[in-house]
Order: structure tokens, then C-alpha cells, then sequence
């Protein structure tokens, strides 16, 4: 519903998450969300097969924040977080911040930094 909505008002959504792009994608076929706009983990390719190697930017930590400044060309002007590994993506830029309270280093940081929290969703 959140992707439907902020969609309506005009943001370009994206998911970036650093599991692999297959297993990402066939996670977000329900949302109202272009393929495109999906980043995870890129595999090297071995002619028609999937290879072993990893291809750059590697969505965790930093290379959330790379991999997005790379597809979308700057920061995000809205940023969730749910862990550590999205602190980079989110000191990325200036915009909204909203951090979910599962992690308490980065509900700690978001704190320090004027972030939103937002209580988790679920549990």
C-alpha cells in the first residue's frame, strides 16, 4: 500500500536490499513497482548460466548507497532503514529519514541525527 501511495504522489520507488536479484524481484512482484526499480545482489554470468563471481556495486552497507547514486544519479529523497547495513544509504543525501526500532545502534544513530523512528511494523 505504501508503494501504491507514494507512487500516486509522484516518487520514484525503489527497493535495494542486499539478497540476491532473482529471490528480490520474485519478492516484490506484488507491488505496483517497475522491475527496474529492484537492486540486489548481481551475479556474473557464464554464457546462458549464472557464474560464481559478484558484480559491483554489492547492495550492503556503502554499496546500497553506490548502487543507488549509480542507477538513480543522486540521493534519495526518502529513505527507510531496518537495520545497520542501511545507515550508509541513509546518511546518503539530505531528505526523510524514517529508521523502523528493530535495530538499537541504528535507532541510536537515527536519534543522534534527527531521523525519524517509526515503531516496526511487525515483530
Amino acid at each position: 500500500d505504501l508503494t501504491a501511495k507514494l507512487r500516486a504522489e509522484g516518487f520514484d520507488v525503489w527497493v535495494i536490499d542486499d539478497v540476491p536479484q532473482p529471490v528480490l524481484a520474485a519478492s516484490v512482484v506484488g507491488y505496483p513497482l517497475d522491475p527496474s526499480r529492484v537492486y540486489g545482489v548481481h551475479n556474473s554470468t557464464d554464457g546462458a548460466r549464472m557464474g560464481a563471481g559478484i558484480l559491483k556495486p554489492v547492495p550492503t552497507r556503502g554499496g546500497k548507497a553506490e548502487a543507488l547514486q549509480s542507477k538513480l544519479g543522486r540521493p534519495a529523497d526518502l529513505v527507510l532503514g531496518r537495520d545497520t547495513a542501511d545507515f550508509e544509504l541513509l546518511s546518503h543525501g539530505e531528505g526523510l529519514r524514517i529508521v523502523f526500532d528493530r535495530d538499537v545502534e541504528l535507532v541510536r544513530r537515527a536519534v543522534k541525527r534527527g531521523w525519524l523512528v517509526q515503531p516496526s511494523l511487525t515483530r
